[in-house]
């Protein structure tokens, strides 16, 4: 880092651009694509929360990175995955090799 003086001139060889917002299809991940985002270490926590506009009670999975980005579980057809209970989220999870999870109520 080089600083000049009688000026607020600051360099580094390390300076990072700000990361770019999400589009909308970014909000979403597959399954696979979140098995390999888990391995790598990205995913920060995992939320099961209630779907907000749905007239039964489902649940849906919400992956967040350490980054601070969301993502909604989707199936190969681009929708969002959604669970009848509670405990179908928790096995959801299960088969994708995560152990933790917040439930939102």
């Amino acid at each position: 880092m080089r600083i000049q003086r009688d000026s607020v001139t600051a360099t580094s060889s390390t300076q990072r651009l700000p990361r770019s917002p999400p589009r909308l299809k970014d909000l979403k991940v597959k399954k696979s694509e979140i098995v390999e985002s888990q391995r790598k270490g990205e995913i920060a926590e995992v939320h099961i929360v209630q779907a907000p506009s749905a007239k039964r009670k489902e649940w849906i999975l919400l992956f967040k990175e350490r980054q601070g980005y969301s993502h909604f579980l989707v199936t190969d057809d681009e929708k969002v995955c959604s669970y009848s209970s509670v405990d179908a989220a928790i096995e959801a999870l299960r088969t994708l090799g995560f152990k933790r999870a917040e439930i939102m109520f």
